[in-house]
């Protein structure tokens, strides 16, 4: 007990220290880019020559690359503070900053709070659109229209395109968060029950494996991937390195089945049970 205990400390150390990495990359990010993009509009505004809609749009790409990547250190930043959580909980430290993180409770409007999320989306997207309006007014200039209407044009445009981006990027996440928690709420009611007696011939991991692929949506060539990873991971040998105790003749049980399913399909165990329990929606 006493080593398990230090282990968990140990590793509570690990994730406080990612978290706060990943805190830290964050609002450098959010502090210096929209600094650092005024600077170099301002810059290369008076040079002449063709280089400057190549840079306008340059960074138009970039931030908007930037905003993609700060989306998947999103998911790890949230996963470490869930993580952190779960470690406080096992130590009983009850009271813990992450086990007792508060939620964002002051609203702005209806369906906005006072929170990290949406405030760094419209510090990226106001970026994107002073780059893109950049180069785009440049390469109306070209037109022959009144400068008022060239303006008018490049500004629409911009506003278009950056919202088109961003709310395809929104859709996205949304769309494919709520498939992933329906292949997991239909997938692990099935895993729950396979036993580990002699799962490689079992029909069940047939099911689960059709099941996974079919929320998934992914193709048909995808579902024998799933069924040889299931078979990896319930066979005796394995289940003991990679998830536990070997239990025998006894059917896996939510927390092992969460184990098992996350290893095949790649996300957190303690998230799988949280969603198959319902313990936190």
């Amino acid at each position: 007990m006493a080593g398990t205990q230090a282990a968990e400390l140990k590793e509570y150390e690990l994730v406080v220290g990612h978290f706060r990495a990943l805190a830290e990359t964050r609002f450098k990010l959010i502090g210096l880019l929209p600094l650092g993009s005024v600077g170099t509009l301002l810059f290369i505004k008076g040079q002449e020559g063709q280089l400057v809609m190549p840079v306008a749009f340059f960074g138009a790409v970039i931030t908007f690359a930037l905003y993609v990547y700060h989306l998947r250190n999103d998911q790890l930043y949230g996963e470490l503070a869930l993580r952190a959580a779960q470690l406080e909980q096992e130590l009983r430290l009850f009271e813990g900053s992450f086990v007792q993180r508060p939620s964002a409770w002051v609203r702005l409007t209806k369906s906005h709070t006072i929170q990290h999320g949406w405030p760094i989306v419209v510090v990226y997207a106001a970026t994107v659109w002073l780059w893109l309006s950049f180069a785009l007014g440049e390469a109306a200039k070209s037109l022959p229209l009144s400068a008022a209407l060239r303006s008018g044009l490049s500004t629409s445009l911009t506003t278009c395109v950056v919202f088109a981006l961003f709310a395809y990027v929104s859709v996205c996440t949304d769309r494919d968060g709520a498939r992933l928690k329906k292949a997991v709420q239909k997938a692990m009611p099935l895993l729950e029950a396979v036993s580990l007696d002699a799962p490689s011939t079992g029909p069940e991991l047939d099911e689960v494996a059709f099941t996974l692929r079919r929320a998934l949506r992914q193709p048909r060539k995808s579902e024998d991937r799933l069924r040889r990873r299931l078979e990896f991971y319930l066979r005796p040998e394995h289940f003991q390195v990679y998830i536990g105790d070997v239990r025998l003749g006894r059917p896996l049980g939510r927390l092992a089945a969460a184990r098992v399913l996350g290893s095949v399909i790649e996300q957190p165990a303690r998230w799988i049970f949280d969603v198959s329990s319902g313990r936190r929606g």
